[in-house]
């Protein structure tokens, strides 16, 4: 697969948050490193918390902020 045709499957994909992070994942290794990071940096930004941080690890992996 060409980068080109990665980017078009990613763009092209109006799944739900959690399959279009694991699209990305798949895709990466297609994807110059530049571009896969603004399409993440899209996903982050766009994606509901609970989506992020499951792909994070889960809830063990948040560390506490004391005020």
């Amino acid at each position: 697969m060409t980068e080109e045709e990665a980017l078009d499957k990613a763009q092209n994909h109006k799944g739900d948050h959690r399959s279009y992070a694991h699209l990305l994942l798949e895709l990466q290794p297609y994807i110059s490193d530049e571009k896969f990071g603004w399409l993440w940096e899209g996903f982050i930004a766009a994606a509901p918390f609970e989506v992020v941080m499951e792909l994070n690890g889960g809830d063990d992996n948040v560390v506490s902020i004391e005020r």
